[in-house]
């Protein structure tokens, strides 16, 4: 985000990669500091938005958050329903060996195994199965790429999930063995650890997890939309790969750039087909989801040209939003004044 508007020239502006573009150029003649009166959270308008779930953390944190509140309406539409839902978390043995590009590919063609043949089908209909959602998430650590993904179906309020769970492992394992997923020796472990099953999952329950920033019960919404919370000082996050990346660390960087590539066009929520529709959801891509903008926002402060260009010059765009979240417009009025700029364009003073 380090670009001059003022001598930027349509050219230049669109070369740029718009991940590099995203909440940086303007694209309207004021950039506002907007906020959400019922999460009580500021943001910026006015920006150019790239809409990408994998490589923009802002973008990210916003269309998982859209993608959270569909999850939390399907699983109160399923119980609402007479149907429950059921949380299954797949996964697989990893190595550092493995590029992130080989094992999400394998990964994918394993999901495409576990629900598709006429046993299967068969199953779906012994259950009364409604549908599914499917979260997607990669975490890296000592032995690489920690590909997993979580599954919500809404299936038969008489389901078994034990036997639900014997099954599913049955079909994950012939899965991952035919795409060479579990090494020699390790079957084991696979099935100890691959599949892991929770009953009756609701969008409020309280799964073991916790938001330590925010102090909300966590729920399966949260669960396939909210990975960056999941990091740990053993598996980073692929974000927290591009912050190591900018303090100097190289290796970080190619990280980035690996899961970035393997990455690209995948949805990170994958609805089956039809569930939208029968939920009464309209389809909406990530982008959308990224410039869309709740109800009851409030505008608190605007910027003019050079006023955001000293905001951008001093890296001070997330302190902006910190002070207008705990300090108001008045706070942010006063950051200006210290940094000798106002928000109100020299013309009208």
């Amino acid at each position: 985000g380090g670009f001059d508007q003022s001598v930027m020239t349509i050219e230049n502006y669109n070369s740029l990669p718009r991940v590099v573009k995203c909440h940086s150029v303007r694209i309207k003649p004021t950039v506002d500091v907007k906020k959400n009166v019922d999460h009580d959270r500021a943001f910026y308008s006015g920006l150019a938005v790239c809409g990408s779930v994998w490589d923009c953390p802002v973008c990210s944190a916003r269309i998982l958050e859209k993608r959270r509140e569909e999850i939390a309406l399907a699983v109160n539409w399923a119980y609402d329903n007479g149907f429950k839902v059921v949380m299954v978390t797949l996964t697989t043995p990893h190595y550092s060996f493995q590029t992130c590009e080989d094992l999400l590919g394998r990964f994918s063609k394993a999901l495409t195994y576990l629900k598709t043949g006429k046993v299967w089908d068969k199953y779906k209909k012994s259950v009364n199965w409604q549908g599914s959602i499917r979260g997607l998430e990669t975490l890296y650590g000592v032995n690489g790429w920690h590909n997993h993904t979580h599954e919500l179906w809404i299936v038969s309020k008489n389901l078994d999930s034990k036997d639900l769970k014997t099954k599913v492992l049955d079909r994950w394992y012939k899965a991952c063995d035919k795409l060479g997923l579990i090494p020699e020796g390790k079957k084991k472990a696979f099935m100890s650890h691959s599949v892991d099953v929770i009953d009756n999952a609701s969008a409020s329950d309280y799964l073991a997890k916790h938001d330590d920033k925010k102090n909300l019960s966590w729920g399966v919404d949260k669960e396939l939309t909210k990975p960056l919370s999941k990091a740990s000082k053993e598996l980073l996050h692929p974000f927290q790969l591009a912050y190591l990346s900018s303090l100097g660390w190289s290796k970080f960087g190619d990280l980035f750039a690996e899961y970035s590539k393997a990455f690209k066009g995948k949805s990170s929520v994958f609805w089956s087909r039809g569930l939208k529709e029968k939920i009464g959801l309209l389809e909406k891509d990530d982008e959308e989801l990224a410039k869309q903008e709740t109800e009851k926002i409030d505008v608190l402060i605007s910027f003019e040209h050079f006023a955001w260009s000293v905001i951008k010059n001093e890296k001070a765009r997330t302190l902006i939003l910190d002070i207008a979240e705990t300090l108001g417009a008045d706070g942010v009025e006063n950051w200006l004044r210290s940094h000798e700029v106002s928000s109100v364009p020299s013309y009208c003073t």
